[in-house]
């Protein structure tokens, strides 16, 4: 028996499916079953799902048979009967012992087959002839010298790396873990390091711009005066104009000559059109500078003030700092076309801010405050989103702008957000050991007054920025 193989053959309806071969795919034991993971599944609810169908015990075969299986088995021509199997002691119960001489098969289940078989394993002999020419061509084709070098510089090449990950490996030295506390405790060292020369670059600005300032009142005092001591003809000489020209109170005593010594006191004033000469704009400082005689259309005896001129409503022009910058748009031509600039200084902020008194006034991140409604949670949530989309606006300005003078410090940046969605102001603070430049700050302002945040209804909303050299 041990010179053949058990084989078996699964069919169903009589059609060939399968076949099962000792030693190749299955040893000792042979099971099938209506599980997918049996070797032979068997589509059949009532069949096991995992079920024992051939044991080998020594140098046997026995074929474990289940209550409604039908076997049949034959030896030469001659099928055996169920009491011949008995009586040869092939059949046991519902053992059945798998004699090498004979073939059989198992039906079950109506259309299940199941037949088995022994074979001898083929054994190819081989001639001496055959033999002979194996020995002849069996062996391996002769190196070139080519193939000799390239196997030699492959393998010294996989000996270097080899040793080289090995020293690397014996001198590395893990890096060492810095904890937050460590951490935290350099960043402070640093930015102590930072903080002398910030304080000798403000000290130095305070002092510069303190003296510029100086020298730019003086100049408008005497300008002032100047225009105070002017006589009705010196004036009427100078600007083409009488001062009692239809304006009650006689002379000096208008409102328009009242006007033109406010006009004095404005930090700037920047025209745009037809002025006294090539129509470029024009930066004048006092009443000397200002081109009224060729503006046309402009009634002197008709305004009560600068303040009346359209487009100047509501302008402070009487203080002594924080003035607004106003576009003239055709200084020769009709005052009515005159309109404000909109850059927002401290005062228009909290001009814009008393209009719009009432408003809550909210900080980014609160959003985590317990006392805010779910609706007001999910509006500032908004509110942080898109103001988190612009900030990389104002970082790539300070890049651009940290390369012509460092810049480093915080900012904390406060706007006045209206019911459309628009910026109508912003306020702009510098916290204390800060440097930034004006031209920084004001670009940052237009930036951001030119941004649109979606809100329900007025909201004031503050961030801040950190910026490193």
């Amino acid at each position: 028996m041990s010179d053949k193989i058990l084989n078996l053959k699964l069919k169903y309806k009589d059609k060939y499916l399968d076949t099962a071969r000792y030693k190749r795919d299955f040893d000792g034991k042979f099971f099938i079953g209506s599980d997918k993971m049996q070797f032979w599944q068997i589509l059949d609810d009532k069949f096991p799902a995992k079920y024992n169908l051939i044991s080998k015990v020594g140098d046997k075969f026995k074929m474990t048979l289940r209550q409604g299986m039908d076997v049949v088995v034959k030896k030469g021509d001659r099928v055996l009967t169920k009491e011949e199997l008995q009586q040869s002691k092939l059949l046991n119960k519902n053992i059945l012992t798998l004699d090498p001489g004979s073939v059989g098969r198992l039906r079950f289940g109506g259309k299940w087959e199941i037949e088995y078989s022994f074979t001898k394993p083929y054994v190819y002999v081989a001639s001496p002839e055959e033999i002979a020419l194996a020995k002849q061509f069996a062996k391996f084709a002769p190196i070139s010298p080519q193939e000799k070098f390239t196997r030699i510089f492959i393998i010294l090449g996989i000996l270097f790396t080899a040793v080289g990950l090995y020293i690397a490996e014996s001198n590395y030295v893990p890096p060492v873990e810095i904890d937050f506390t460590e951490r935290l405790q350099k960043i402070e060292e640093m930015a102590t390091e930072i903080e002398v020369p910030q304080v000798e670059v403000e000290q130095e600005e305070v002092v510069e711009r303190a003296t510029t300032k100086a020298v730019e009142e003086e100049a408008v005092t005497e300008q002032v005066e100047e225009a105070q001591a002017m006589t009705e003809a010196e004036f009427e000489q100078e600007f083409g104009l009488a001062l009692d020209s239809g304006m009650p109170g006689g002379e000096g005593s208008g409102d328009f000559a009242n006007e033109l010594l406010e006009v004095t006191e404005v930090s700037e004033i920047v025209a745009a059109g037809t002025g006294s000469g090539d129509g470029g704009p024009q930066a004048s400082r006092g009443a000397a500078d200002l081109d009224v005689a060729s503006s046309s259309g402009f009634d002197a005896g008709s305004a009560t003030g600068l303040g009346d001129i359209a487009g100047l409503e509501g302008m402070d022009l009487g203080g002594t700092g924080g003035f607004e910058e106003v576009d003239v748009a055709g200084l020769g031509g009709d005052l009515g076309s005159y309109s404000i600039t909109k850059v927002e200084s401290k005062a228009q902020f909290a001009a814009v801010k008393k209009r719009f008194a009432g408003i809550k006034m909210v900080k980014e991140g609160s959003v985590k405050l317990e006392e805010m409604t779910p609706e007001a949670k999910t509006e500032l949530a908004n509110i942080d989103q898109i103001v988190s989309t612009y900030k990389p606006q104002i970082t790539k300005l300070f890049t651009t702008e940290s390369m012509m003078m460092d810049m480093y410090g915080t900012i904390e940046f406060s706007l006045i957000i209206s019911a459309s969605g628009k910026v109508e102001a912003v306020d702009i603070e510098v916290a204390d050991g800060s440097y930034f430049t004006d031209s920084f700050i004001g670009k940052c302002r237009q930036i951001i007054l030119n941004w649109k945040i979606r809100v329900k209804e007025p909201i004031g909303y503050a961030f801040r920025m950190k910026f490193y050299k």
